[in-house]
């Protein structure tokens, strides 16, 4: 019970420093390239692990395939900060 607790607090606490650090547009320490499409590819990947194993497989599949179709589009058709 302590463990889901300090899980469901502890994780988007630090989801929200490590965004605020690195990912923020206007953080001192932006990350740039590749690191900041990783960055992008962890944060949506571990809320499809979230939603699966809340049980929410269809969900899961769903918000997968359209974050692959949201960085696929926006690497081809923008100008995103990473390929910069």
């Amino acid at each position: 019970m302590l463990a889901r607790i300090g899980l469901g607090i502890g994780l988007p606490l630090l989801a929200i420093l490590v965004w605020g650090m690195w990912g923020a547009p206007t953080s001192k320490w932006q990350l740039r390239g590749l690191w900041f499409l990783l960055l992008r590819i962890v944060f949506f990947s571990s809320a499809v692990v979230a939603l699966i194993f809340a049980g929410q497989d269809t969900l899961g599949v769903i918000f997968a395939l359209l974050t692959v179709l949201f960085l696929v589009l926006t690497y081809t058709l923008g100008n995103p900060t990473w390929a910069k």
